[in-house]
C-alpha cells in the first residue's frame, strides 16, 4: 500500500533521529571523486546571491548548477506533497526559509534537506561576529526581556499571535460619494483614440434691418466659434505587497481595480464641475463666469435673493423658481432642467415649513407639499424640477464669519459634454527597485477624458448657502 505524504514524513522524521548504520566506518583517504566527510551537494555551496542572478535573468543556469538544480528540486518537492501555493507563478522559485514553517510532508522531504545542507556549507566563510550581531538585533525586538509593555492579545509580538485568527468574512466596501453631473444628465462623448474632439457652433447670430424703397440691405453675418475638447490624464497608482494577491481572497484583485475605477470617475465627475482648466485639468463649470456664461445668483442678480446674509446665504423656497427662471430667460427650455445638491441641503428644502401663529415659527404646512403628512413620501423635486443629490458638492465653504456652507447647482444638464475614452487602462509591474527589493506590485489605473460646456449659460449656481 502506498504511503500517504504523512507517513512518509514522520517516517524520514525517524530515520533522521537514529544514527547509520555505517557511522564507524572509515571511508579510504584513496577512494578515487569522494570527499571525506562531504556528500557530492554539500561540497559546492548553495549561493543566494546565485538564486537571486538566476531568479532575476542575471545568471544563466549552467553559471550555477548548484542552485538551479536545488531550486528545481526543491519545487518538486513542493508539488510532489501538496505543499506548493496555489498562486505561484511557474517562473518562480522557492526556497526554504526555516524547515518548523513548512508542511511536514515537505519538511522532511529528500529535496528539503539536500538544499539546506548546501545553504549550510555556504556560511563557512560568513563573518560569525557580523552574523550573531544580525540574529541579537532581530531577537532582542521579539525578546519578551526587551518589551516595555505588558502582553497583550492585541500585538501579535507580545501575545497577540497566540490569538487564533477570527474567520474573515466579506471585504466591507468603503463608502464613496455619489457621482453627480452624469446622473443629471451630462451628455456623454466617446474620445477617439487621439483624443481631440472638435465640434462648430454658431457664437452670435445675424441682424435683420427693416428697410425702404431702393434702401441698400446692411450685410450681417452670424460668428462662428468651436467647443473642443482634449484628453486630459488622470491617474491612480497603488503599490500592493505581493502577499495580498498570494494569501488574499479571490475577490481582493476585483475589489482594487473596482476602487481604483470609482476614484477615477468621481475625480473625473469633480473636475467637470471645479476642475482648475490648468495644471493638466479640465476646466470646470464653476470656472466659466464671464459676461453670459454661468449666472451666480447670490451676486449677479436683481434684485439680489432675499435670503443673503453676512456670514452666508439662507435659501427661501421661491429661490427655486426664480433660478430656474433666469435660465429659461436665456432662451433654454427647462425640459431637461436638474438641480444638484448635497444631501443634507435636500433634507433642508424637504422640510420647508410655512410660519403657523407667529412670524418665523415655521410650524405650518410644508412647503413643499402643502397637503402631506409627516409620514407621507415626497418626490425629489424642488419647484418641479428633479433633485440629483450628492456629497461631490463641497460643505466646507466660507463667508466672512460663516463656515461649514455650501452650494446648488442648476441647469440644462445635456447641455454639459462628457467627453471619455472609452476604457480605463490598467497596468500591472512587478519590475523596478523598489517593487522587486520589497516584493510589491504597482497596479495604475489611467481615464482620458475632458469636459465643456456647450452653452455656459444654461447653467446657474447658488453659492455660500447655510445647510439648516
Amino acid at each position: 500500500m502506498a504511503q500517504t505524504a504523512l507517513e512518509r514524513a514522520n517516517a524520514a522524521k525517524a530515520a533522521l533521529s537514529r544514527p547509520a548504520a555505517n557511522a564507524a566506518a572509515v571511508v579510504p583517504d584513496n577512494a578515487p571523486a569522494i570527499r571525506k566527510g562531504e556528500d557530492s551537494m554539500s561540497s559546492r555551496p548553495f549561493r543566494m546571491l546565485n538564486m537571486i542572478g538566476l531568479a532575476g535573468g542575471h545568471l544563466r543556469a549552467e553559471n550555477c548548477k548548484t542552485e538551479s538544480q536545488l531550486l528545481a528540486s526543491f519545487r518538486k518537492g513542493l508539488e510532489e506533497t501538496n505543499s506548493l501555493i496555489n498562486s505561484a507563478a511557474t517562473n518562480s522559485f522557492f526556497y526554504p526559509g526555516q524547515r518548523s514553517f513548512l508542511p511536514d510532508g515537505a519538511a522532511y522531504h529528500k529535496a528539503t534537506a539536500e538544499i539546506l545542507e548546501s545553504s549550510s556549507a555556504g556560511v563557512a566563510d560568513a563573518d560569525p561576529d557580523e552574523m550573531s550581531w544580525i540574529r541579537n538585533r532581530i531577537n532582542k525586538a521579539y525578546d519578551p526581556q526587551h518589551q516595555k509593555t505588558a502582553m497583550s492579545y492585541l500585538t501579535e509580538t507580545i501575545g497577540g499571535s497566540l490569538v487564533a485568527p477570527p474567520v474573515q468574512g466579506e471585504i466591507i466596501p468603503l463608502m464613496r460619494n455619489q457621482s453627480a453631473v452624469d446622473r443629471a444628465g451630462g451628455r456623454m462623448v466617446p474620445l477617439p483614440p487621439q483624443g481631440k474632439w472638435v465640434a462648430p457652433r454658431i457664437t452670435g447670430p445675424s441682424t435683420g434691418y427693416w428697410i425702404g424703397e431702393n434702401t441698400q440691405i446692411t450685410e450681417s453675418n452670424p460668428t462662428t466659434g468651436s467647443v473642443d475638447m482634449q484628453a486630459k490624464k488622470l491617474a491612480v497608482l497603488i503599490k500592493v505587497p505581493n502577499e495580498l494577491f498570494k494569501y488574499a481572497s479571490g475577490s481582493t484583485d476585483a475589489m482594487l481595480r473596482e476602487d481604483m475605477a470609482k476614484t477615477l470617475a468621481l475625480g473625473y465627475d469633480y473636475a467637470v464641475l471645479y476642475g482648475s482648466g490648468s495644471g493638466n485639468q479640465p476646466r470646470g463649470l464653476a470656472s466659466y463666469t464671464g459676461s453670459n456664461e454661468v449666472i451666480d445668483y447670490a451676486g449677479t442678480t436683481t434684485p439680489a435673493p432675499d435670503g443673503i446674509g453676512a456670514n452666508g446665504n439662507t435659501l427661501q423656497p421661491q429661490d427655486g423658481y426664480r433660478m430656474a427662471g433666469y435660465i429659461e430667460d436665456r432662451n433654454f427650455d427647462l425640459n431637461s432642467f436638474k438641480w444638484i445638491m448635497r444631501p443634507r441641503m435636500w433634507s433642508a428644502i424637504a422640510s420647508f415649513r410655512a410660519d403657523a401663529v407667529t412670524t418665523g415659527d415655521q410650524a405650518g404646512l410644508f412647503v413643499q407639499a402643502l397637503t402631506r403628512l409627516l409620514a407621507d413620501p415626497i418626490k425629489s423635486k424642488w419647484c418641479d424640477y428633479e433633485v440629483v443629490r450628492s456629497s461631490q458638492l463641497p460643505n466646507n465653504l466660507t463667508k466672512s464669519g460663516g463656515s461649514g456652507l455650501t452650494q446648488i447647482w442648476g441647469g440644462n444638464w445635456n447641455e454639459m459634454l462628457l467627453g471619455m475614452y472609452g476604457a480605463i487602462e490598467f497596468l500591472t509591474s512587478n519590475m523596478g527597485d523598489t517593487s522587486v527589493a520589497y516584493d510589491q506590485t504597482l497596479v495604475r489605473a489611467l481615464l482620458h477624458a475632458d469636459s465643456v460646456p456647450r452653452f455656459p449659460g444654461a447653467f446657474i449656481q447658488y453659492t455660500s448657502l447655510i445647510m439648516g
